[in-house]
C-alpha cells in the first residue's frame, strides 16, 4: 500500500521556518550571555578572608627584612614582594602614602619574593641586598620600583643610589650565587602560606588580596586610636 503523497510546501512557508530557526537561536545565545555573566560575578562569600597570624607566626613574618621607618613604631608592616610584579608597584604607592602620613608611627619590613617568572625580579632583589650591605637599601628599594628593569644597569644603579664602594657593589651585583637572606624571605613566605605578591601583613594581620589606601589607612587608623587609648 503506497503512502499518501505530502502537501508541497510555499516559498512564504519556508521563509517563516527559517526566520523562526533564527528568531530561537538568537534567544538561545541571549539566554546563554546572560547565564555566562551571572556565572562570572564574583560571590561575596567565596572571597578569600583576611588572616589573623599566630603570635608564632607573626614572629616569623617579622624575624628579617629591611625596615623603611622606626623601629619603634606602633604600627608595624611586613612586606613580601617583587620589585618587578606590577601589583607590587602598585602597592608601593599606597605603602609609601601612608609612610609619608604617618612617618613615626608606622614603620615597613620588607622581605624579598621574586617569581620565578619574572625574568628581572631575582636579579633586582639581588642588587638591593648588595646596597644594603653598604646601607643604602632605602634608596634603591625606592629606586628600583620606580626604574624599567628591563634596561636596568648596575653601574647606573650605584650612582643614582650614591653607593659608597661602587666597585664593591658591582662585585656583588654580578655573583650568580643564591643570596641566603632572599632565600630565607622566600622560605618564611613559604611558610606563612604566602601564595602571592604583594603580601601584606599589618600588625599581624595578613590581607588576602592587597589592600588599597582606603582599607590600609581605615586599619592603620584604628591601630593607632586603640594604642592612644592604652
Amino acid at each position: 500500500m503506497g503512502r499518501q503523497p505530502r502537501e508541497g510546501r510555499s516559498g512564504w512557508g519556508i521563509v517563516v521556518d527559517a526566520a523562526t530557526i533564527v528568531i530561537a537561536l538568537s534567544a538561545l545565545a541571549v539566554t546563554a550571555a546572560v547565564l555566562r555573566s551571572r556565572h562570572a560575578e564574583p560571590d561575596p562569600a567565596a572571597a578569600p578572608a583576611d588572616r589573623i597570624l599566630t603570635e608564632t607566626d607573626w614572629s616569623k613574618a617579622e624575624a628579617q627584612g629591611h625596615l623603611l621607618g622606626s623601629a619603634g613604631a606602633l604600627v608595624r608592616i611586613v612586606e613580601f614582594a617583587d620589585y618587578q610584579c606590577p601589583f607590587c608597584r602598585r602597592e608601593e604607592g599606597v605603602l609609601r602614602a601612608l609612610r609619608a602620613a604617618y612617618p613615626h608611627e608606622v614603620a615597613l619590613l620588607f622581605r624579598n619574593y621574586p617569581l620565578s617568572y619574572h625574568a628581572h625580579a631575582y636579579y633586582a632583589a639581588r642588587l638591593v641586598e648588595c646596597a644594603a650591605d653598604q646601607g643604602r637599601f632605602t634608596k634603591a628599594h625606592d629606586l628600583l620600583f620606580d626604574a624599567d628593569l628591563s634596561e636596568l644597569q648596575a653601574g647606573a644603579l650605584a650612582h643614582a643610589a650614591q653607593i659608597p664602594d661602587s666597585a664593591r657593589f658591582l662585585a656583588c651585583s654580578s655573583r650568580e650565587d643564591s643570596v641566603a637572606s632572599i632565600t630565607a624571605d622566600m622560605k618564611a613566605a613559604n611558610e606563612l602560606g604566602v601564595d602571592g605578591v604583594p603580601a601584606v601583613i599589618v600588625q599581624g594581620t595578613m590581607f588576602a588580596m592587597p589592600p588599597d589606601s582606603a582599607k590600609l589607612f581605615t586599619l592603620v587608623n584604628k591601630l593607632l586610636q586603640a594604642g592612644s587609648d592604652q
